[in-house]
Order: structure tokens, then sequence, then C-alpha cells
């Protein structure tokens, strides 16, 4: 076979099960086989264990509400709010277009980026997953065939399958606080965290809103009853969305005591639930705090009585017993040391909120250290939570497990996760965001911000030969890098890697000498986490899948760490060298294909081609009134210039990809006239101005010397200027010295800069249903003769109106294709010009391929 025109120009490699795939599918194409199919999206296959954690946003009004979730509950909520299509054992959920969004990282700048999620997905498993543990205690458990991205020794930095990675290997996490919040959250409301508890749960609101709020027809006679019982309120299961939260107040129908409904998120409310969530419990009817801190004792007494509850204490305990606040805390943040939680909204809080929060918990479960800030808790959800809410800071927290026995209790002891953060800018961070209440952890932590000291928490790994490299084709000497020179040897030959202090000080000596390192310099956009172990589980479920535009790489797992998706068939479009038609059964799916495929083949001819139609109302006719509605629609412009593009480009050159939709099974214009019709122009050719104007009407260009768009064309003296039906801001301009053509020029439409000079260009028709004049004639008179048969027709069965309309209808389009060489409606037209059958299938996209094509 021979040399594929198709050039896959990003530096990925096929891993996990690709390989295999990708060779079983080349050797069928080879024999023939060409009816195969690869089912799912981009990346289906390659998954998480359904407790993974994942980042995920959903943009409501203007804003992205973040959350960290187990990946099997954000699939169960979506699928359940989105078609999911079964196909065999996975099933796929696809997403609106731009309304959720995760964490992603760009393989070519290293730099962190918020992208949209196209599909979720799951499928069957019971092959044995992948957990990967690495050295700062964050973990991912994946399939066999899942992908990182990966720094390797002596390989450096690719797309590796997982089991292609082992220890020492590393894979990134982010390094800058990768989400940005503008705005506080003001208030949360009780009733939004007490769903299961609404049974004992009572509302009040003002006498005179009751009217306001219900009208006397709707009012049901249990809510009646219930307004009218002014000791118990309306069971909170009768709220709704008419009443505003803010105005009501909760009880229970054994207690006197009543809580307002909304809760203010302030600096007191926020330490009080974080002193909750570290020393804090709830066992539905009662919460207990314990601290022996006069701050938290004041803040927590301060808080409860707030709420108007009754406050009993025992030693370092402070109680209070209120059904409405231990179920609401409950649910927020944990009920005891095994399931605390940071609350699901913590990603959206403001930095100084979110560190109002984190400071309590740290006061009361952190301590400081000779070289580090710790905190313990008993809950790996918190620990998970914590983790990502120090990223979100921009500060990287280890986490480690250890056996320890709680304080206060006769317990022998259990297992415990301890978070660390240390080195000195990770702890100045801290610092900065977050800091303590509690004076003496505060002073421990601001000599540790001031303690120079070596640490091993932030490297950029495996850049040594390429520091080298650069350095010496530059001409320098390590001297002139590194003032210590037996550092700067160590790394280069990689028996040490840079800290990240270290490094960018490297680039900086590079940049002083006007020494482009952006290469080097992208390393240090991401943090470097060192893989420890790979462990196999045993496994017989479902597991799950994200599928993100653009970069195919999204944050999961305990803690973050970055993961992947996979480019099957780019690989198999590359090896087999055909025109190629990648089909999918929607347009989202189909965009986002096309993005991938253009960014993986930017030599390539990669095109796009969906339904054009905005709108569509087909014609109808309703012969009782004689009344005859016109077909109506709108048709996109962009995606309508994108199918000229597909054709043209199927015509023209032998390495197009198409990405279509199910558009490309319905009726086309015939592709020999297409390509027949088309107009080829050259320097030197005999042809006069009125000559190319004539033709340019025939393939249906309207002159406009005004308003100037594709498919026009624009005349001045001897100079024509044509916008292709192809092209977006490309002018063709043909200059004439007499009956000659002089000159043929590209200019920009928006600043008439020249973009190149041609000796020839070929101009394709404006329109799909183009017709030779001869053959277009020939086919009127079939049109006719069979407008007679039907009309005679008609008027046999009495339908004199049907047949008037009908005449009359077919008459008008006649004169206007005579004249124009098009009608509206002309596609309903088609088998006439294409000469078939009634009955035949009409022409489609998939006729524009040659055929020995790929499907």
């Amino acid at each position: 076979m021979a040399k594929s025109p198709f050039n896959i120009k990003l530096p990925f490699k096929p891993a996990g099960d690709q390989p295999k795939a990708i060779k079983q599918l080349y050797e069928n194409l080879k024999q023939g086989v060409k009816e195969q199919v690869l089912l799912g999206a981009t990346g289906t296959g390659k998954s998480l264990h359904p407790e993974e954690y994942v980042l995920i946003g959903e943009k409501i009004e203007e804003n992205i509400q973040w959350y960290v979730k187990p990946i099997s509950e954000v699939f169960d909520e979506l699928s359940s709010r989105f078609e999911t299509i079964p196909v065999k054992n996975e099933y796929i959920t696809y997403l609106p277009e731009n309304r959720f969004f995760t964490l992603s990282f760009s393989p070519k700048t290293f730099k962190e980026e918020i992208k949209p999620l196209y599909a979720i997905t799951k499928h069957k498993e019971n092959r044995k997953l992948l957990k990967i543990n690495f050295s700062d205690g964050r973990s991912i458990t994946t399939t066999q065939d899942h992908n990182f991205y990966a720094l390797k020794r002596g390989k450096g930095f690719g797309l590796y399958e997982t089991k292609q990675l082992k220890k020492g290997d590393f894979v990134p996490i982010p390094r800058t606080s990768f989400i940005k919040v503008d705005q506080s959250i003001k208030e949360i409301y009780i009733t939004d965290f007490i769903e299961e508890d609404k049974r004992h749960i009572y509302f009040e609101c003002e006498e005179e809103n009751y009217e306001k709020f219900y009208s006397e027809e709707k009012l049901t006679q249990k809510i009646r009853r219930a307004k009218n019982c002014k000791e118990t309120g309306i069971p909170l299961s009768l709220l709704n969305e008419q009443i505003d939260k803010s105005d009501i107040v909760l009880k229970t129908n054994t207690s006197k005591n009543k809580l307002p409904n909304n809760i203010i998120l302030n600096k007191n409310f926020l330490e009080f639930l974080g002193i909750y969530i570290a020393e804090g419990f709830s066992n539905g009817k009662t919460i207990s705090i314990s601290t022996d801190e006069n701050y938290y004792k004041n803040l927590v007494v301060k808080t409860l009585k707030e709420f108007d509850l009754e406050l009993y204490f025992h030693k370092y305990d402070i109680k209070a017993n209120s059904v409405i606040l231990a179920g609401f805390l409950g649910n927020l943040a944990g009920k005891k040391s095994g399931d605390k939680k940071l609350p699901e909204f913590f990603l959206n809080l403001s930095d100084k909120q979110l560190g109002h929060l984190l400071r309590a918990v740290f006061d009361g479960d952190g301590t400081v250290e000779k070289d580090a800030i710790t905190l313990t808790t008993k809950s790996k959800k918190l620990a998970n939570d914590i983790l990502y809410a120090l990223l979100r800071l921009g500060i990287w927290g280890r986490v480690r497990k250890i056996f320890k026995k709680a304080t206060n209790t006769n317990h022998k002891g259990d297992s415990y996760y301890q978070i660390t953060i240390s080195g000195v800018e990770n702890i100045k961070l801290y610092l900065k965001h977050i800091g303590f209440n509690i004076k003496r952890k505060l002073k421990k932590a601001k000599i540790l911000a001031n303690k120079e000291y070596n640490t091993n928490v932030d490297l950029i790994p495996f850049t040594g030969k390429s520091i080298k490299e650069l350095r010496e084709e530059n001409g320098l000497f390590q001297k002139d890098i590194l003032a210590k020179r037996q550092t700067l040897s160590a790394v280069e030959i990689e028996k040490k890697n840079p800290s990240y202090k270290m490094f960018v000080e490297i680039i900086k000596s590079f940049e002083e000498r006007d020494i482009s390192a952006y290469n080097l310099k992208k390393y240090s956009n991401l943090r470097w986490n060192r893989i420890e172990n790979i462990e196999e589980i045993e496994f017989d479920d479902y597991v799950y899948d994200f599928s993100v535009r653009d970069n195919e790489t999204f944050l999961a797992g305990f803690g973050g760490v970055f993961v992947h998706n996979t480019f099957t068939i780019a690989n198999v479009i590359e090896k087999y060298g055909k025109p190629t038609l990648v089909l999918t059964h929607n347009k989202t799916l189909a965009a986002q294909l096309y993005r991938e495929l253009k960014e993986l083949f930017p030599d390539n001819a990669v095109e796009y081609f969906v339904s054009y139609y905005d709108y569509y109302q087909p014609e109808a006719y309703v012969p009782e009134k004689d009344l005859y509605i016109e077909k109506d629609s709108s048709i996109n412009d962009a995606i309508d210039r994108l199918r000229h593009s597909a054709t043209r480009s199927l015509i023209e050159r032998p390495d197009t990809i198409v990405v279509a939709s199910v558009s490309c099974i319905y009726g086309l214009g015939t592709p020999e006239f297409y390509e027949k019709l088309r107009l080829h122009l050259y320097v030197g050719q005999q042809m006069d101005r009125q000559e190319l104007l004539k033709r340019l009407v025939e393939l249906q260009y309207v002159r406009d010397d005004f308003s100037f768009k594709r498919g026009t064309f624009r005349v001045k003296g001897d100079t024509v200027e044509i916008l292709p039906s192809h092209s977006e801001d490309i002018i063709v301009r043909v200059e004439f010295f007499g009956d000659e053509i002089d000159s043929i020029t590209e200019l920009d439409l928006f600043n008439r800069d020249t973009k190149r000079k041609l000796n020839t260009t070929v101009i394709f028709p404006a329109s799909h249903y183009v017709i030779p004049r001869p053959d277009m004639v020939e086919a009127i008179k079939q049109i006719k003769d069979d407008l007679e048969r039907e009309v005679e027709e008609f008027r046999k069965q009495g339908k004199e109106i049907e047949a008037n309309r009908l005449w009359q209808r077919t008459n008008y389009d006649i004169e206007m294709m005579l004249e124009l060489g098009t009608c509206k409606g002309i596609e309903n037209y088609s088998r006439y010009f294409d000469g078939r059958k009634p009955g035949e299938p009409p022409y489609t996209l998939m006729d524009y391929f040659p055929d020995d094509f790929l499907l």
C-alpha cells in the first residue's frame, strides 16, 4: 500500500488496548472488511473505579458551580437528567454544549485549562483494575488500558498506558489556583440540606403572606388545616418554589425553638462549621462540639445562642438539642468523625470564605510540627476534600495513612489520614490564605515559613538532558547557568532532579541571555507527582469515564491527578491512508471529533458536515381552505460554508477526513455535475470579463456590488472579485487585460491585504444543486410531462383545487429554474436532474467519496 497522506502531528502514542485495536482494524481493512464499528465516544472504555472522585462544574446562569463527587454519583445524576444511549454493555450520556466543565491541562503548553465535558459513560468491567499510589499519598484506580501523561526517565514526556508506568515515573497535578471565584456565597438554606428529615419539621411565615403564596383556589384541604394549625405550622413537605425560602422559620412539633431557614455564610458561621467538622458530633437530635480553646468555646457558645438554643456543658463539651440543626449539620458536614466532609459547595466559596472554613478545621485537627503543618482525620472523604481545597488555593498537600489511638477514649486504635503541608512556598501560601486563630500554632507556622531547609516536595524531574542540550547549543558553561556548578552537573546527568525554585533560576539564566527556553519552561506550569507503586485490584462491576473537549485530560482520583482519554480513530486513519468519513449520531459529538481530528491532522483536510437548518417548516396544503403553506427554513450560513468546504476537499484532495452527522445520508446534489461545472481559471487564459460573469451566474453566484458575502461576486472595471462558496474570509480577485486573465490574487476580506498570488484557481458552485443548461432543459420536459399526468389524475378525482395549486406552483418553479438556474425547494426536483427512476435513492455525501473510502 502506498504511503499514507495522513500524518498525526501531536506527540501522542497509542496506549492501553489501542495498539491491538488499531492493528486489528487495519488488518481487517487490508482484507476488504470495511464495515467495522468503533463503539463509543473518544476515550470510552478507558475508565475509572466507581468510587474515584472527579472534579465537575455546572454552568448556572453566568457562573460555574464546582463539586468533587464519586464519578458513579455524577453518572447517576446526569443520566437521570439527560438522554442515555445503551450500546451493548456500555451506556453513554451526552451532555449539553458548554454546560458542564472540568479542569484539564494542555499537553502542548502544560497549562491548566477549564474545558467542557460532552459525555459521561459507564461500562461493565470484570478484569482486575490497577491502583496507582503516589509518593504524596494520592491515588487513583483505573482499568488496565487507561492512559496517563507522564514523565519517564530516558523517555521524557508522553502518553503511556498504565502497564508501562512504574515506580519513579511522574504524573502531573495542578500548580496554580485552578478555580477563580469572583463572589462570595452570601447564604444557604437549611431546607436544602434536610431532605430526609422533612417528616418532623414544619415551617412558619408571616400570616399576611399565606394568601400571597397560596391562592384560595389552590389551597388543598390539607394545607388549609396546616395553615390554621397555629402551634404546629405547615409541614415542610409542602414547601415549594412559590415560597421565598429566606422568609420562613423552621420548628418541630416537640420543641418551642425556632430557627431561621437562611444561614449567613459570614466568618463566624464558617469558623463554627469548621470547628464542628474537626471536633463536632451529631446524632440527629443533639450536636456536641468539644474544644478547650477559649476562642472556639466563645465562638460555639455565641453561635448556638444566636440560634436561641439551650446549651449544656460537660468538661470540654458544648451540647445543644435541636433536631433541625443536628440534621442540617449532619447532612452538610457529616455526623461523626469517620464520615466528616467539607460542605459540597466548598469549591464555590471565595478564597477568604474558604480560608475561614479551613482555618477552623486546622485549628481543631491540625498541628504545627518541626518542619510541617499537619492535620489528622478518620474520614477519607474529608481528607480528599481538604486536598482539593488546598489545590484550589495553590497549596500542595500530601497525605498518608497512619495508625493511631483516638484521644479521650479506650479504643484500641484505628487508621487515620494525615495531611501534611511542607516546603516554604506551601507554608507561606497556607499562612496567606488560611492561617490559625490559635496564637501558639500561628507563631510556630510563621517560624516554619522563614526557615530555610532543603525539600524534595516540588521537583521538575527528568529535564536535565534538555537543560544540557540548550546550554551547549548556545555555547554556555555550567557556571553561566548556575552558580553551583556541581549541582547543575548532577542535574544534567539526571542524578538529581531540580527543585522548582532551582528550575526557575535556570530558566531565568537562559532568558537573561535572550535564549528561548519555552520548551523547558512549560514543565514548571505543572507539579509532578512521583509514582510509588501500582497494585492490582479484583473487580467485577461498572467503571466510568468522562469525555473532555480538546485536551481529553481531567482531574480525578483521591486528592486529584490528571488522567487522559484515547485516540484510536486517528491512528487507523493515518495507517489506512484513504479518504475517511467519521459518522456520529449528533452535532455535539461531531463538533468534538472535528476539533480533535483537526488538531491531530493540521496538514490534512479535516471537514465538518452536518445539517445546515436552524429551522425547517415543510410545505403543506390545506384543500378545504385552498391554503398553501410554503416551505420555510433558516439556513446557518457558517455550516453551509463548511458543507461546501467538505465536498470541495473530497473532489480536490485525497487526504480528506469528513466528520458528519446523519445529515450525510440525506439527499444532496449530483457529484458529477458539481465536479463538472467547477470553473477552472488560470493566468493567461483566453476569457473575457462577460464570459466569466456568465459562468459565475450559471454556478448560482449572485452579483452584489455593495453587500459582499459568500456566494456573491462584484465587478469594478476589469476586475472581478469572488467570495467562493467554501470561503469565510478569502476573496479571489481576477484581473483582466483585454480578453485575457492577467492576474489572480487572494485577498483578506476584512483588511484587503494580499494573501498570495496564484497561477491557477478553481471556483466551485455556490449550490450543491447545480445542473448544466441542456440537462436542465431536458429535466424540465420530464417535469412538465409528470405535471400534466398528476393534474389530470387530480381532476379525475374531482380535486380541482389541488390540481390548480399543483399547476401554479410547479410552473412558477419551472420559470425560476429557466431564468435563474434554481428555485426555492429545488431539491424536490433532484430526481429529474440526476436521471433517477422513481423510488431510487438520492445522491448523498457518501457519493462524493471515492469507492475505497474508509467509513
